[in-house]
């Protein structure tokens, strides 16, 4: 094969999967597909609008769910810094020892 012809046989291709991948994604898969990829969000989104439109109760439950988060969060942050305090403690205890050998 000349090193001339690559350049087109490179476009075709590219061109002759584009055409393919265009009509398999616009039948059944690509509908498929499409709705599978839409409800990756649509479940939260539907739960939003039904606690923004519907029962309050269920808003609450909402609001309830994330201060208990909010609050775990604090809880996971202050004992990253309590571990990183005892981190600190050890390494500093340990160094002296090292040191003496």
């Amino acid at each position: 094969m000349n090193p001339n012809d690559i350049p087109p046989v490179f476009v075709m291709t590219v061109v002759t999967i584009a055409a393919a991948a265009t009509m398999i994604l616009r039948g059944p898969i690509g509908k498929a597909l499409a709705h599978w990829i839409e409800s990756w969000g649509g479940t939260n989104a539907a739960l939003l609008a039904e606690a923004r439109n519907g029962d309050p109760r269920r808003l609450e439950d909402f609001e309830q769910r994330l201060a208990g988060l909010e609050a775990r969060e604090a809880r996971v942050a202050e004992l990253e810094e309590r571990l990183d305090f005892a981190e600190r403690m050890l390494a500093q205890t340990r160094e002296p020892d090292r040191l003496q050998r």
